[in-house]
């Protein structure tokens, strides 16, 4: 792996997270909200919108409190 980013354009993979792996990855985001690296905010903005859209207003401030 490089740490030049910018040759990777051609790279991607597809992933279907489970519901736990979902919930998980939306707890680390926002537990580590100021270190999340420049460049993922599509992915955690997918994540969020993803827990956001499958349940209720007050079960996600439950999920996140």
């Amino acid at each position: 792996m490089t740490d030049d980013v910018t040759k990777l354009t051609s790279l991607s993979f597809s992933y279907d997270f489970s519901p736990n792996e979902t919930a998980l990855i939306a707890h680390f985001f926002r537990d580590h909200e100021e270190s999340i690296p420049s460049g993922l905010e599509r992915f955690v903005h997918a994540v969020e919108k993803a827990v956001y859209n499958s349940i209720s207003i007050g079960d996600a401030e439950r999920f996140y409190s």
